[in-house]
């Protein structure tokens, strides 16, 4: 799951995730080019002078302004979103990777499921350019058909290996530790219970 969008009233997850990213994708360019429309409207009613202001609109306004307005929102969302994708991280994810990420051991861990831009891309949108801009179904190769099993970076899956190792040995030693800590002062405790009742 990436989000649950009111928009659409429903999840943006692992089976709609690249129709969501297609449809930020097109609706900011459908508005960026109504903008340059509009835009261009406006300039030849007020700029040159050429029509004759009987003929404007107050729409042609209107549009405008919407498209400036749309036009800044979902283009922030979708860079966002495409980043995101990139990253190969959900917005759930990284709300709680920056959580995770003000542990200072883990800084330059990273995230276990970013493959690179080029596999992320293709891990949702596809292996093909045509599967990038149709709303078709992706065949891909980085993940299993039922959203369960993702490929993940070995390297960064390796250094949280280790560290879990580490982490578990360390666990260890000081149970033990405390441990012999505890034996040692029951000893004590025990030896002095028994020479004050050798002493009475």
């Amino acid at each position: 799951m990436d989000h649950h969008c009111p928009w659409f009233p429903t999840c943006i997850g692992f089976k709609n995730h690249k129709f969501f990213m297609q449809f930020l994708i097109y609706s900011s360019l459908y508005v960026c080019s109504l903008g340059v429309v509009s835009f261009n409207a406006l300039y030849t009613i007020f700029g040159t002078g050429t029509v004759d202001e009987d003929y404007f609109s107050l729409h042609i306004m209107f549009v405008s302004l919407l498209c400036v307005v749309f036009g800044i929102c979902v283009s922030i969302f979708m860079f966002f979103t495409l980043y995101q994708l990139l990253k190969n991280k959900t917005t759930i994810e990284s709300y709680e990777f920056q959580r995770y990420k003000r542990n200072e051991t883990s800084n330059s861990v990273g995230n276990v499921f970013n493959l690179g831009c080029r596999k992320n891309w293709r891990a949702v949108m596809g292996n093909n350019w045509y599967e990038w801009i149709l709303p078709i179904r992706v065949t891909s190769n980085y993940l299993n058909n039922d959203g369960l099993g993702f490929e993940v970076n070995q390297d960064i899956y390796n250094t949280i290996r280790a560290n879990e190792r580490l982490q578990q040995r360390l666990s260890n030693e000081l149970h033990s530790y405390r441990n012999n800590q505890k034996r040692m002062q029951h000893d004590d405790v025990q030896e002095i219970l028994n020479d004050n009742s050798n002493y009475f």
